[in-house]
């Protein structure tokens, strides 16, 4: 499968959802079936990017992820920084009276991108949007986390997980 999701052998043949086997997510067929309707369309317009796509295990407590982990990093001879925080002693987790809550974000030395970010705990699933959000759109982890939030929210949480 090429990255315009035609078949490397049959030009003619474009590919969606599970057909190619990967990243078999409902969202992510959405997605690709918009891409392959462009490409069929308008010719290679539009390559599939899976490097944002953000992900959740809906178990109490929700586990969610996007980008990249550490050991990913690492082969990839990346250093990022990574800021582990335990978050059980924080008042919205403790309003929520959810634990564990965990969080670990890669963020690149350099460029202060955000590389990955992988949440456990309350609103996890919804907290990643904002990683994914800013990893597609370049938004830095210090833009991120110099961002007004409102309080007590899970989304007031992200400064202090950006360090």
């Amino acid at each position: 499968m090429t990255p315009y999701l035609r078949s490397v052998s049959n030009g003619a043949v474009f590919a969606a959802g599970d057909a190619h086997g990967r990243m078999q997510l409902s969202p992510i067929a959405t997605y690709e079936g918009f891409i392959v309707a462009r490409n069929y369309l308008e010719g290679d317009a539009e390559m599939v990017d899976y490097r944002v796509v953000p992900r959740a295990i809906y178990t109490i407590p929700a586990l969610a992820s996007v980008g990249i982990t550490e050991a990913d990093a690492r082969r990839q001879g990346i250093a990022p920084n990574v800021i582990s925080s335990d978050m059980k002693d924080w008042k919205v987790v403790a309003i929520a009276g959810a634990e564990p809550a965990r969080a670990k974000v890669l963020i690149d030395a350099e460029s202060d991108a955000i590389l990955g970010a992988h949440l456990l705990g309350p609103s996890s699933a919804e907290l990643i949007h904002l990683f994914a959000m800013a990893m597609r759109f370049n938004i830095t982890a210090t833009q991120l986390r110099t961002m007004q939030y409102a309080y007590p929210t899970f989304a007031s949480t992200i400064p202090s997980m950006l360090g």
